[in-house]
């Protein structure tokens, strides 16, 4: 049907279109139920985007839906049926129009109110280019998306310029204006004529010719006659009015807006739908199904609910508490009193707190004042629309130093809503504003003392949490009471590494901790402005490896202003590595998955750091396991890049280990370089099998002491090229996946020989996990290891020697060969040339 659907639309009749309609709701109802997204609007919206398609071309017109949470049945009609299923997943089709996905998606949408300005940019653009006769832009927008200053900017220049746009004002809550029976549906209809589009002309026209006075006799004739319907306001505004129309009409629909097109002017045709049309539990104004959780269709019920609190519901509660206690705390959202857990406040104190509808500058700048006043407003709005007020929060809150508090729910990745809804950019653009501190929680008794704080707190201040539950930090130590710049250092132990977490970022350090099997450093910074400069100064003199952890972007984030600080002290030998969010917008899907794409799971960054670090050589002071004097040293590390490649040097000199050391990395930059001084009997193998690395990636660099090339330097060999390697020939065969020690035997014939019994084979998983739990070995276990090693080392030592002997013999063998060979050719030459006077003949 999805291909008869995009094909047939155009020709089918209102019967089909209706048929057409109620398969494209059940198509939305079955996946929303299956994945979640938005409903009741999209529902309603059906009949609209079916009549939109009828009667204008996608591909040529501009369609352009506000926020687009509505235009599900236009994905459905726009070669994306198959594709469906994947609404709002990973990997699959976005929840709002996205012109990446399909051509006939105008615009990137998800953000309210901006669908009229971005028409009346099309109309100008077609209008440059001669268009006008083949092309007019139609938006859609919601009633709940005219409560914006941003649509009245784009409506004054509209109804000055006049350029031809339908704009169709989807009312689904009748929040403008009631239908007024078979009289309204008439005249909105009769308005729409050409019959009286002309009659208005001609009449204009005549009147003119009469004065001052016919003409107000005539205009206040026509202003009568619209009283009677709604659209009065626009009409003033320059713009022609068509409504109300019911929206679930698919014939009238079609024939309303047929005739807008060809007005050929600006017009708004008012329609109004039912909100969650077709799915009788969701119709009306419930705000829970405009956009909803997976849920049993048949019971309306959500399938999976978390047990865990989330963070909108500890500020909620955090706040209400604070307000009952002091009567000058107040607050507003901008249009989700539900989704910021304002509607318990606002219905325990409707003088108190305010939603302000889609208007997040007006929100800003009116707290502004009310702080101005003597209380303390609670500016609650999430991350992604604050950027919204930008220039609010500077003008008229931090200029004026005024104690607002800017909670910001959805902090971090919000999961399916996508790239216009990540909530990754507010510590880099309120960092820089002046007079503005920035702080957060990481669980929720830290949530309540910090909103503790932030009641108390005389100036501006943002404290950011996470859509959903904070990662779960149990076995950290408590939260103590917030003061100004002043973090919590959560586990101080002698490490070398120290990881930094900010607000939910402490928990993801935290896990990411535990995994690595190794005991760190963490620090919960809590302010990244102010920082704690005093605890940042006495952990750079114990930790020089930081590890920053936080659910924003990287570009001027809490790894940036450490970094910042780090400077301005001249501090240089710190390594920070920040593991925020790259310069690029993060895609949809589900949460976890789109961590995973961006390699911040837990898991995935324990890897990170492991591959971060190699083992070093160490002073073994007298061990009679070493050689030398060097052992292997499984608790001292170097930084080194990620990529899978590796370098065994296998000689006993430190001078030598150095030269290998260099040369390999001089002649390939991304190497991991591991020292194998045969410890123990302890082979490269055994060494790289402990490590839980596959052997066969290995690339050996050897040096030999006691004959071939001189002492003290460092070559590189392959199994099968026995001279020395420059450096451009071991960055061609850093390629090459193994490297044999026997180097006479294939790959398998050495797994073999492991797998058969010698005591070097383990098994990799086993020795993974081994690499960061030092056994402790009895005194006994101890010895008799130590003998088994010497033995084998015996072993190795006598077939190297016969190995060894063979080549020599080789080499004679060659030499001898090499010898005849020349002695002939110096025969037949003395007898071209002669012998000379020396008897040696010529000098050829």
């Amino acid at each position: 049907m999805s291909k008869k659907i995009y094909m047939n639309i155009k020709s089918s009749t209102i019967k089909e279109l209706e048929e057409i309609c109620k398969e494209i709701r059940a198509e939305i109802l079955r996946v929303v139920s299956k994945n979640g997204g938005h409903l009741s609007s999209t529902l309603g919206a059906t009949e609209l985007i079916v009549a939109m398609h009828r009667v204008f071309d996608s591909k040529k017109d501009p369609f352009i839906f506000d926020v687009s949470h509505q235009a599900y049945a236009h994905k459905l009609l726009t070669h994306r049926w198959e594709k469906f299923d994947t609404l709002r997943q990973f990997g699959g089709i976005s929840g709002y129009t996205k012109p990446s996905e399909s051509e006939h998606d105008y615009f990137v949408a998800g953000h309210s109110s901006t669908s009229i300005s971005l028409g009346v940019g099309a109309a100008k653009a077609i209008a440059l280019k001669g268009e006008q006769d083949s092309r007019v832009p139609v938006v859609m927008i919601g009633d709940g998306a005219m409560t914006a200053g941003m649509v009245y900017e784009a409506l004054n220049e509209l109804g000055d310029r006049k350029y031809p746009m339908v704009i169709i004002l989807n009312d689904n809550e009748m929040s403008i204006a009631k239908p007024i029976g078979a009289v309204s549906r008439m005249l909105s209809s009769a308005m729409a004529s050409p019959f009286y589009q002309n009659f208005k002309k001609q009449t204009e026209s005549f009147v003119d010719n009469f004065g001052e006075s016919a003409r107000y006799i005539a205009k206040r004739m026509e202003e009568s006659l619209k009283l009677i319907t709604p659209g009065i306001m626009f009409e003033e505004m320059g713009l022609d009015y068509i409504g109300p129309v019911d929206g679930h009409n698919l014939k009238s629909l079609i024939e309303i807006l047929e005739k807008a097109k060809a007005l050929k002017k600006p017009v708004i045709v008012h329609v109004q739908t039912l909100k969650g049309k077709g799915y009788e539990i969701a119709e009306g104004k419930e705000e829970k199904w405009h956009g909803v959780a997976p849920f049993d269709i048949n019971s309306g019920n959500v399938v999976k609910k978390s047990s865990s609190k989330s963070a909108t519901q500890i500020y909620a509660e955090a706040l209400l508490h604070l307000a009952k206690n002091n009567p000058k705390i107040v607050g507003a959202t901008a249009a989700m009193p539900s989704g910021t857990g304002l509607s318990e406040l606002m219905e325990a104190y409707p003088h108190r707190f305010w939603d302000v509808a889609i208007a997040e500058q007006h929100a800003v700048t009116s707290m502004a004042a009310l702080a101005k006043e003597g209380f303390k407003p609670f500016c609650t709005i999430y991350s992604t629309f604050l950027q919204r007020g930008y220039d609010q929060i500077i003008h008229d809150t931090c200029l004026m130093d005024l104690p607002v508090v800017f909670a910001l729910d959805r902090a971090g990745i919000v999961g399916e809503d996508g790239e216009t809804h990540q909530g990754v950019f507010d510590i880099s653009f309120l960092r820089a504003i002046p007079n503005m501190t920035l702080f957060a929680p990481r669980d929720e008794k830290s949530f309540h003392q910090a909103m503790a704080f932030a009641s108390k707190y005389e100036r501006p201040c943002s404290l950011r949490y996470p859509r959903g539950s904070f990662v779960e930090t149990a076995s950290l130590p408590e939260s103590t009471p917030f003061e100004l710049a002043k973090s919590q250092l959560l586990r101080s132990i002698e490490s070398n590494i120290l990881f930094i977490g900010y607000g939910n970022g402490v928990g993801r350090a935290y896990q990411t901790a535990e995994l690595l099997g190794e005991e760190v450093a963490i620090l919960d910074l809590r302010f990244v402005k102010p920082l704690d400069e005093d605890m940042l100064l006495n952990l750079s003199k114990k930790h020089k490896k930081w590890f920053v952890f936080s659910d924003s972007a990287k570009m001027g984030g809490v790894g940036s202003a450490i970094l910042e600080f780090l400077a301005s002290k001249k501090i240089m030998d710190i390594e920070l590595e920040s593991f925020e969010y790259e310069d690029s917008f993060i895609t949809h899907g589900n949460t976890k998955k789109v961590e995973e794409s961006l390699g911040l799971l837990p898991e995935q960054l324990a890897q990170k750091i492991k591959n971060a670090f190699e083992f070093d050589i160490g002073v073994s002071g007298g061990d009679n396991r070493g050689v030398d004097g060097f052992y292997f040293s499984i608790g001292d590390y170097y930084q080194v890049p990620e990529r899978e490649v590796y370098v065994v040097e296998r000689t006993i000199p430190r001078e030598e280990v150095n030269i290998a050391y260099f040369l390999a990395r001089r002649a390939h930059r991304d190497v991991r370089f591991i020292t194998d001084l045969r410890l123990g009997g302890h082979s490269w193998w055994d060494i790289s099998l402990r490590l839980g690395l596959d052997p066969r990636t290995i690339y050996v660099v050897e040096t030999y002491n006691d004959y071939g090339p001189p002492y003290g330097k460092a070559y590189g060999y392959h199994k099968d090229k026995y001279h020395r390697l420059s450096d451009r020939e071991i960055l061609e065969l850093v390629n090459v996946r193994f490297l044999s020690e026997y180097h006479r035997i294939s790959p398998d014939e050495v797994i073999e020989r492991r797998q058969k019994g010698s005591h070097y084979y383990y098994d990799r998983d086993e020795h993974r996990d081994r690499v960061h739990k030092v056994e402790k070995y009895s005194e006994e276990r101890y010895k008799k290891e130590i003998e088994r090693d010497r033995e084998d080392y015996k072993k190795r030592e006598e077939r190297y020697k016969k190995d060894r002997e063979r080549e020599r013999e080789e080499y004679k063998e060659r030499k001898e060969t090499h010898y005849k060979t020349n002695k002939k050719e110096d025969k037949s030459k003395n007898e071209k040339y002669g012998n000379g006077n020396n008897g040696r003949g010529r000098d050829w």
